[in-house]
């Protein structure tokens, strides 16, 4: 997507941040990709969720949620000085 657009993904660093986080390295593996460091909070909200029951609103707006979660992601990716992560 990079060499396409220009801009990066919610997935860029992904590789790099497994190396960073299988390595023990946890400061390296946030600064690579911030959205897959919170990732098992979002499974886990999820899993709740589908224990819990919840309507089918509260399911809708969870998932209107976390997209918009991701889209701001990649807004503030693309917009912040910090995009240096291609560093390793």
């Amino acid at each position: 997507m990079h060499a396409t657009t220009g801009f990066f993904c919610p997935g860029c660093g992904g590789q790099r941040w497994a190396y960073a986080l299988i390595q023990g390295r946890f400061e390296d593996a946030w600064h690579f990709n911030q959205m897959l460091c919170i990732a098992p909070l979002i499974f886990l909200g999820a899993y709740v969720m589908k224990k819990l029951g919840t309507s089918k609103r509260t399911n809708t707006i969870a998932i209107w949620a976390l997209g918009a979660l991701v889209l701001a992601f990649v807004i503030w990716r693309n917009m912040s000085p910090q995009v240096d992560f291609l560093r390793a």
